[in-house]
């Protein structure tokens, strides 16, 4: 059995891997234009600081891939041909499958504005990125990022650590959106100017200036000029499609599969960000970000592309960083209205939302303190009827065990 794996994230490893386990004999290809080996993405912005070196990055060491017969392919992929059952790279190279998986996870859109191309104009989205990103920061010069994302927090944070000053263009109303609301927003905007950053919201970048090749100056939208030695574009990602839009979804070119992480197609899968997997309950097409969901959505497709019959279901939504140096853990819905909801008072220690949907937390944003946090996992996993008690969720000075007995659960903190 040939196959072939676009991508060589969480989903493409855990793919690799679960192939492996049933099809010893097969023959198996990578493919990842990066040309590097597997790497914890979610690192890139403790990379950036300094504080992680490179080797710290890897997920796999290379003796891993030769070991398990793994061919990585360093290559960009042009163009599936399911017809002919075959990979095309843009070096010309065609590589015949016999089970194709797509999983190429997210891309930044390129920045059409005059300037974009000049040296000093970085993202921080691969591990290049981070590179470029530490070769050019300079104590005492001027960064400009664009953007309100947790991508810009980390790359505004990253210069400014540097030594940098930093201005932050941030197109929206508020920082953070769409992960944070305005509370959570104000909290890490009061933090943002404590530190000496240039907040400037609801303002745009028009044009990148350059000297030599190089950034000398970001103009807005406003028509101010902003003399600066490097410019960090900050902007969310979206899935990378394009490959197979037979099976894309046109909203935002995903690829749609079913629970098995198949696609209409037939021996092509997909898993990870570049997918959006279907939902029952919801009757359309839902997306799993997150290392966890495409790591499992990897595994699964992997194991029934070598044969078995295994199905995804959705685990709970888990994701702790820092919104520019804030500690910052979302989890569940945390972005659904439901039927109630309950915050905290913004606060020198952080700020809390949680969401409720009859009478169980279905989510949850915990800005700064992140105490209970397990806590509060797990009645959102066990769906635990909380009615009556929403508001001393929020406190970390009484014993929410009481609340959890119930379900036969008990945790010391």
């Amino acid at each position: 059995m040939r196959y072939c794996l676009v991508g060589l994230g969480p989903a493409g490893a855990e793919a690799a891997a679960a192939i492996r386990e049933r099809d010893p004999d097969g023959e198996v290809r990578v493919f990842s234009d990066e040309g590097t080996p597997f790497y914890f993405r979610a690192s890139l912005p403790l990379y950036a600081l300094g504080r992680l070196n490179r080797d710290q990055l890897w997920g796999l060491p290379d003796a891993y891939w030769t070991e398990q017969r793994i061919l990585r392919v360093p290559e960009r992929v042009a163009r599936v041909d399911p017809g002919d059952r075959r990979v095309v790279t843009e070096r010309g190279g065609a590589y015949p499958y016999d089970r194709l998986l797509i999983a190429c996870g997210t891309h930044t859109v390129p920045l059409a504005i005059p300037g974009a191309e000049l040296h000093g104009v970085g993202r921080l989205h691969t591990l290049a990125d981070a590179d470029a990103l530490r070769a050019t920061v300079e104590p005492g010069a001027r960064a400009v990022v664009l953007g309100g994302s947790l991508v810009a927090l980390h790359m505004a944070r990253t210069a400014r650590s540097a030594g940098m000053a930093v201005t932050l263009l941030v197109p929206d109303p508020q920082v953070g959106l769409p992960w944070l609301d305005a509370r959570g927003g104000q909290i890490v905007y009061r933090r943002l100017v404590q530190d000496g950053v240039e907040v400037r919201l609801g303002e745009r970048l028009e044009a990148v200036e350059g000297e030599h090749g190089r950034v000398a100056a970001a103009v807005t939208a406003s028509g101010q000029r902003i003399p600066c030695r490097w410019v960090g574009i900050g902007l969310d990602a979206g899935p990378r499609g394009g490959l197979l839009p037979e099976v894309e979804d046109e909203r935002d070119r995903a690829v749609r599969v079913n629970a098995h992480m198949e696609t209409r197609l037939s021996g092509v899968f997909a898993a990870g960000d570049v997918c959006r997997v279907w939902d029952p309950d919801t009757e359309d097409y839902q997306g799993g970000p997150g290392w966890s969901a495409a790591s499992l959505q990897g595994r699964v497709a992997g194991a029934n592309m070598a044969g078995a019959a295994e199905s995804f279901t959705w685990t709970l939504y888990h994701q702790a960083g820092t919104a520019y140096d804030v500690p910052l853990t979302l989890m569940g819905r945390f972005d659904a209205s439901g039927d109630a909801e309950v915050t905290s008072a913004p606060s020198q220690e952080g700020y809390r939302r949680l969401v409720f949907q009859d009478g169980r937390l279905i989510g949850a944003t915990l800005l700064g303190d992140r105490r209970h946090g397990n806590l509060i996992r797990r009645f959102i996993e066990l769906g635990v009827d909380v009615r009556g008690h929403e508001l001393q969720l929020l406190r970390t000075d009484v014993d929410l065990n009481r609340l959890l007995r119930p379900a036969g659960e008990y945790y010391l903190y």
